[in-house]
């Protein structure tokens, strides 16, 4: 699956989703959307995820339907994509802060816990580095790309 973020003049930028039947869906991102979306590739990637964001995207939802409530129709969220949710959002706020937890798991623990959701499965600290550095990566390439050009990804390949 061909992952495409496309940036614009006004900040925004464009997510295109070509899966490998040729189907696409597509949405426009704001604000601080793409680093979102490029931390669930990170996380999807490295943890070797298929249910979570990127994967139920490969199996055919329309992406519109994650950010617009009320649009259509809402997927259904396996127990995998919402723990994936919860990871990607810690990962990401690592970025925006400039610093790392000191203990990651105990952090998505307490969030766990505070949320009434059953303990998550925790990561290791091999996972966890390798997540962060793809992270950052993965962000300071999204940096660099011109106005009116593309960061490309490629999915499950």
């Amino acid at each position: 699956m061909k992952i495409e973020f496309k940036k614009h003049k006004t900040k925004s930028a464009t997510l295109s989703i070509t899966r490998i039947d040729g189907t696409q869906t597509w949405s426009t991102k704001v604000g601080n959307l793409v680093p979102h979306d490029l931390c669930h590739f990170a996380v999807e990637t490295i943890l070797k995820l298929e249910n979570s964001f990127y994967g139920m995207l490969a199996q055919g939802a329309d992406i519109q339907n994650f950010e617009i409530p009320n649009r259509g129709e809402r997927p259904v969220l396996s127990e995998e994509s919402v723990w994936t949710e919860f990871v990607v959002n810690q990962f990401q706020s690592e970025l925006f802060v400039g610093a790392f937890y000191e203990d990651f798991n105990a952090v998505l623990r307490a969030t766990f816990q505070e949320k009434g959701l059953k303990k998550p499965t925790e990561l290791t600290e091999n996972h966890i580095n390798q997540i962060r550095v793809l992270c950052r990566a993965l962000v300071n390439q999204w940096d660099g790309v011109e106005v009116g050009k593309s960061l490309v990804l490629k999915w499950g390949e």
